[in-house]
């Protein structure tokens, strides 16, 4: 007779996945991962079921009409042989049960029809045994109007904050989530300028005006 081992990852205080089904926190240390291992290696065959979710899809890209978003999948169990990320258009809560699919693509170009609303990936992953329940990503910030600003022209100084056909001078006050973001541009290179500086800078001993002014290279 064949004996039939079942294996799972469960918390002290019982849970078995976090919010929203997440078991990143499954990850095995070392020793653990030496005690599976040992275990593989007496088993003859191994059951595997369909896949399911260990870390969520992500959204890169700015919420502002005209940009383009772009998905970073993420990770399954039981080696799916296919991995499918739909784009959702959602109310501006993000919550699941809003949102209804816009597009099937690794990225997706907000439009006008895109203002107000906020967007989430559903990423689904199957194998041979089946399709595995889908992961939803957060929900991007609500989706503003190309008209009510955007990220900084190529060049501009990361102290402005783009407002329509204006810019406001880094001692406005930003109002918007969009303002803010501009906030992150890249300084401008041709406007900074490097120097050698005193080893002393790197002791945390050490705080006065010297260590920031130029030496000469020994």
């Amino acid at each position: 007779m064949r004996t039939v081992i079942y294996s799972m990852s469960v918390s002290l205080d019982g849970y078995i996945a976090g919010p929203d089904g997440d078991i990143s926190w499954t990850a095995p240390d070392q020793e653990l991962f030496s005690f599976h291992v040992q275990r593989t290696r007496e088993i003859d065959a191994e059951l595997m079921g369909v896949p399911a979710a260990i870390t969520k899809p992500a959204i890169l890209g700015s919420a502002v009409e005209g940009q383009t978003l772009t998905v970073v999948q993420g990770t399954w169990t039981n080696a799916p042989t296919s991995v499918t990320d739909e784009w959702g258009r959602c109310q501006s809560t993000g919550a699941i049960e809003t949102c209804h699919t816009i597009a099937t693509a690794p990225s997706y170009t907000l439009t006008t029809a895109d203002v107000g609303a906020t967007i989430r990936i559903r990423e689904k992953a199957s194998n041979a045994f089946g399709e595995g329940a889908p992961s939803f990503s957060r929900p991007t910030a609500v989706v503003a109007a190309s008209a009510q600003g955007g990220l900084p022209p190529s060049g501009a100084p990361a102290s402005a904050i783009g407002l329509g056909s204006g810019v406001l001078s880094s001692t406005a006050r930003a109002t918007t989530t969009t303002q803010l973001k501009a906030l992150l541009a890249p300084y401008p290179s041709d406007e900074m300028i490097c120097w050698p500086v005193s080893a002393r800078v790197g002791n945390v001993k050490n705080n006065d005006p010297s260590l920031i002014e130029p030496v000469t290279p020994s």
